[in-house]
């Protein structure tokens, strides 16, 4: 499918190229890992508080990323201990939701 970027009406991908995205992978957990430095825990916090803030959020890795403007290896580190921590579980669909359901 070609984009026109000169074209001010944005098309929405068709099904079949949808079908064609690879689906994110769930950030591994560790819970032997060692201890989370103050800049992970700080990030998390921050993280926690989105996540209190909007009920329902339901976030992919990549998703989670970008709105918090993090590279990948600090996502997965921030993700992975806020589900050691109980606050956070993975979807079978790979997506991050609050483990208490809010």
């Amino acid at each position: 499918m070609a984009v026109n970027w000169n074209s001010s009406k944005a098309v929405p991908p068709s099904a079949d190229v949808l079908a064609r995205v690879p689906k994110a992978r769930a950030a591994k957990v560790d819970a032997s890992a060692a201890p989370v430095p103050a800049s992970i825990e700080q990030v998390a916090r921050r993280v926690r508080a989105e996540y209190q803030e909007m009920p329902g959020l339901c976030l992919t890795r990549d998703q989670a990323r970008c709105l918090w403007g993090l590279d990948v290896q600090t996502c997965d580190r921030v993700l992975s201990h806020l589900v050691a921590s109980g606050f956070l579980t993975c979807t079978a669909h790979a997506t991050y939701v609050r483990a208490d359901g809010g």
